[in-house]
Formats: C-alpha cells, sequence, structure tokens
C-alpha cells in the first residue's frame, strides 16, 4: 500500500493471522499512534505532482482537457530539485501525471532527482501508452539508476481496439498503448521492482464492453493487474467542496458521462471484483473497499471516512500551483516561496484551504486509498483476510479515523 511503510505493512499481515479481538485491538492502538505522527507532519507523504500541460491524445473522459497544449510555462528540472529538496519527509508516493508525463524528455531525470534528493520511496505514473520506445528508455534508466525504488507505470486502456481509439482521438492508439504495456511486462520479469496495469475509466462509453474486455485483457496480458477508476470530476463524484474553493477541472460532459452507482454496483459484483485479486490479500480489500466506498458516496453525497487531503496529500500543478486535492482551487504558488514546499505548506493560505475542506467528500481514488490508510474501520475490514470474498458492511461516518 502507497500509504504504508514496509514495517507498517509486515506489521498488518501479522496483525491479519490473529484472532479477531487480538487483531482489532492492535489495529486501534496502532493506527492512534500513526494518526498522531500524521497530524505532526511537516509536507506530505503523497505526492501528486503534473509534470506538463502537453499530451498527444485528447482522450473524452479527460477532466483536465482545458488545461492542456496552452503553451504555458511549466516547471523545470532543476525547479523540482528545489522542490524534492525541500520536503521535510521522504515521499512514500510521487505520481507523476499531466498531460502525458513521457513527453517530458527529462521524465526519467525527474524520477532520480526525487529519489536520489528526498528518498522518495515509490513511482507512479498514469500513461496513454503512445510513445513506446520513450516509454520503455525512461523506465530502464530508472531501474538502472534506482533499484531500490518502486516503479508503477498505469497504461490506459478503456475497452477494445476501435472503442479505445475513437474515445482517445488517436488512431492507432490501442495497438501503441498494448505495444508499451507489453515491453513492460518483459522488463518487470527481470526486476522485481517495477509493477504493470491496466487502467481503465468506467464511464458510459465503455460499460457495456467493459465484460468481455476483461476477459481480452486477462487472455491477452495475464501478468498485468487490471485496475479501474470511475469518471471523476469537480462536479463528477465530489460533494460539499465550498465554491469559494472548489476547483472547475471537469470532463466534457457533452462527451460523456457518469454511470448511476446502481450500474456500478452491478459491474462491481460480477466483473471488477474478481479482476481486483492479487496475491497480497490485504492490497486487495483495500481495493474492493475503495470501489465499494465510491459507490456508497454516490448514491449518499457523504464521507465515510475522515480525508487526509491537506496533511498527508498534496498536488503540485505545471506552472507551481498548488492544492490539497485536485477537486480545489490552487491556493498558493511556489515560485512566491522560492520552489519551498515546505513554506508553502504552513503558510496562512495552507491553512485557510485546510480549513474550507474539513467537511467535504469524494471518490478521487489517490485521496480515497490515501485516507482509507489511515481509517480505523477500512483497517480493520482490510485485514479480514479469510473473508475475501464476503462484502463489506459500509457505514457513514464522519468520526472513524482515530
Amino acid at each position: 500500500m502507497a500509504v504504508a511503510t514496509q514495517i507498517e505493512e509486515n506489521g498488518l499481515k501479522v496483525l491479519s493471522a490473529l484472532p479477531k479481538p487480538l487483531r482489532n485491538a492492535g489495529i486501534r492502538t496502532a493506527n492512534k499512534f500513526r494518526v498522531m505522527q500524521m497530524n505532526r507532519l511537516k509536507t506530505p507523504l503523497y505526492i501528486t505532482l503534473y509534470v506538463t500541460n502537453y499530451c498527444n491524445a485528447k482522450c473524452d473522459h479527460c477532466f483536465y482537457w482545458e488545461e492542456l497544449n496552452t503553451g504555458k510555462p511549466e516547471l523545470s528540472l532543476e525547479e523540482m530539485k528545489q522542490i524534492a529538496k525541500s520536503l521535510k519527509h521522504p515521499l512514500r508516493t510521487i505520481m507523476l501525471t499531466g498531460g502525458e508525463p513521457f513527453l517530458r524528455k527529462d521524465i526519467a531525470d525527474i524520477i532520480i532527482a526525487f529519489h536520489k534528493i528526498n528518498g522518495t520511496r515509490r513511482v507512479t505514473i498514469p500513461s496513454n501508452g503512445i510513445n513506446t520506445d520513450r516509454i520503455v528508455n525512461a523506465v530502464k534508466k530508472v531501474l538502472e539508476e534506482c533499484p531500490k525504488l518502486f516503479l508503477h507505470i498505469q497504461i490506459s486502456i478503456d475497452g477494445p481496439r476501435e472503442m479505445h481509439d475513437k474515445f482517445r482521438r488517436v488512431p492507432g492508439c490501442y495497438d501503441k498503448a498494448t505495444e508499451s504495456l507489453r515491453q513492460l511486462l518483459a522488463i518487470k520479469k527481470a526486476n522485481k521492482n517495477l509493477a504493470c496495469s491496466v487502467m481503465t475509466t468506467v464511464c458510459n462509453a465503455n460499460f457495456e464492453l467493459i465484460p468481455d474486455f476483461v476477459k481480452l485483457i486477462k487472455t491477452e496480458f495475464p501478468e498485468a493487474m487490471h485496475k479501474f477508476n470511475i469518471l471523476r470530476g469537480s462536479h463528477l463524484g465530489t460533494y460539499g467542496v465550498p465554491e469559494d474553493v472548489a476547483s472547475t477541472l471537469d470532463a466534457d460532459l457533452k462527451k460523456v458521462d457518469s454511470i448511476p452507482p446502481e450500474k456500478l454496483e452491478e459491474l462491481f459484483k460480477n466483473v471488477i471484483g474478481e479482476v481486483s485479486k492479487n496475491k497480497d490479500k490485504i492490497w486487495q480489500n483495500f481495493q474492493k473497499l475503495k470501489w465499494q466506498y465510491s459507490i456508497e458516496m454516490l448514491k449518499t453525497e457523504k464521507r465515510i471516512f475522515d480525508c487526509t487531503a491537506g496533511r498527508t496529500f498534496g498536488v503540485i500543478y505545471p506552472n507551481g500551483g498548488v492544492s490539497v486535492c485536485e477537486p480545489t482551487k490552487q491556493f498558493a504558488n511556489l515560485h512566491d516561496f522560492n520552489m519551498d514546499f515546505s513554506e508553502l505548506w504552513k503558510s496562512q493560505y495552507a491553512n485557510h484551504m485546510r480549513a474550507k475542506t474539513r467537511d467535504c467528500n469524494c471518490i478521487h481514488p489517490c485521496n480515497m486509498l490515501d485516507s482509507m490508510g489511515y481509517d480505523t474501520n477500512t483497517i480493520i475490514k482490510a485485514t479480514e483476510v479469510e473473508k475475501t470474498n464476503t462484502p463489506f458492511a459500509v457505514t457513514s461516518t464522519n468520526n472513524v479515523i482515530a
């Protein structure tokens, strides 16, 4: 799990083997200590860094589409090194996104810089997979330079060939993406620190195709994880954000729309729940709970757990702007703080934004998994590994983190 240290992950596995009363008591005690530590953090443990506004696709479901290919200035490699140096804690995970991250010719150098300067443990990169050679070369360089870094490449594929190419508005996109995945999986065989997955965003454009598409991916790429996100944006799956701090990033709803939660629930039970299988049963349960929580929030528009955005989690945009999460606006810019993230994060602007976003909730998967990793009830459910195939009960509450 991206929100846990190796010691914490090993501890959860030990606790999961204990009788239920001992396991639950151990989790409650340990997590109170973890939450206290979290509240003392000076900078986040998880950052989403938009490395570029440029993209070589025109995806119908992209919530960032209005910012793409505008020619606006972007953070340089040297500026990113300054940011990495200013962080007070090693990042457990940094997600490099965009735009298409691999359009940055220095993407490998950015990864290496965060690992060597900050001690970043994991790097996740979502990619459309179009530029196979650049992706493969960058991955090889990073793995060679950073043998202790865990690198996860997510190749976005939203359906079978014809649908995917039309949806991404790039002829040949499916074939290029699958070729990238194929070559990455070949590298993975010789390197345990590389993970590769297929990421599919569920929306009205592909909903009916997913059952057969899942079988296709399982047949062609049995070694790849297949992960799913629900279409989201500032007005899709986001609730309770004060209007004056709410982001305006949204998919173009003239082209694509979300799926009713009842249909998503059916899809999860019949298809996605089975695909989420993994050797690590605790990880598997977290993924299942993410989906169940998402569906419950879409139904009720109520939060299920406390959100850690603004504490463990932050977002940096290509212009140097910072937000506590993607559903909220940028509240300050690193250029005004000499690229010192620590100074920005403790500023009055950051404190104001944290105060404004105490009660909102969303189905953003990164925010969800990060927050779930500090939620006692969720951890207890996730460690019930003997009940992997049993649906979890979901209850809404505003005070379940301790």
